[in-house]
């Protein structure tokens, strides 16, 4: 299963504006819950952003159950201790 942009799954805290590393570090913060809307607001998203952002995250946590037993591919490089 595809899982990066522009699907459901993908990391929208993007590698050219944060870098590899710390987006993924985002995206799995994000997906746990550690990180509040007033903390996407102050990391520069406006308020239809984060409000999009939060829409998303329900959607992919309602959602998680189907990648399950399946192999999932991204544009990450394989090398990459980060994806």
């Amino acid at each position: 299963i595809y899982v990066g942009r522009p699907t459901m799954w993908g990391n929208p805290f993007q590698a050219k504006r944060w870098g590899h590393a710390k987006s993924v570090i985002l995206h799995r913060r994000w997906l746990q819950g550690e990180i509040a809307a007033l903390s996407i607001e102050r990391m520069g998203f406006d308020l239809g952003e984060v409000e999009a952002l939060l829409r998303l995250r329900a959607r992919v946590l309602i959602n998680l159950h189907r990648l399950a037993g399946h192999d999932l591919a991204c544009w990450c490089p394989l090398t990459t201790r980060w994806c």
